[in-house]
């Protein structure tokens, strides 16, 4: 799954010319909302009037932002189309694995591997290193990298 992700991660970067997923969204027409959700809801992403729509809560720090953000638009071009809400109603269909597939391309979307190996410094990183490097929870980091 990892590879499958970061395949279609590295080919929107490539065509955009960035990672950064306020601005991918602008480019890719994903409007980005910001409003007061529940506290148990980060963001969600929907189709508004046939339009891509991500909305964030207003709470969230800057950081948290730009991962719900990447999570969100991981649902946007992984899932495209899809009703979450739907699918878990009327089908067999697991959404903690679309979860996961969303939480993978924004684990791929943020950490740069570039990055890393410029901050590698006797021939290792530790994972809160990774963490800290990029602002981003270790479960992120060990998402991007399969680790247990």
């Amino acid at each position: 799954m990892v590879e499958r992700i970061l395949d279609k991660v590295n080919s929107i970067i490539d065509y955009y010319g960035t990672r950064n997923p306020f601005e991918l969204c602008e480019e890719m027409g994903i409007i980005v909302l910001e409003c007061d959700l529940p506290k148990s809801v980060n963001g969600i992403y929907t189709i508004l009037h046939g339009q891509n729509t991500i909305i964030l809560s207003s709470s969230l720090d800057d950081n948290i932002k730009r991962v719900v953000c990447s999570h969100e638009m991981g649902h946007a071009i992984l899932h495209n189309g899809l009703n979450c809400l739907d699918l878990e109603k009327n089908t067999n269909f697991s959404m903690p694995f679309f979860e996961k597939e969303a939480d993978v391309f924004a684990a791929c979307l943020i950490i740069d591997d570039n990055e890393v190996k410029k901050n590698i410094c006797n021939n290792t990183l530790e994972l809160h290193d990774i963490s800290s490097l990029f602002s981003i929870p270790e479960y992120y980091v060990k998402l991007r990298y399969q680790i247990q």
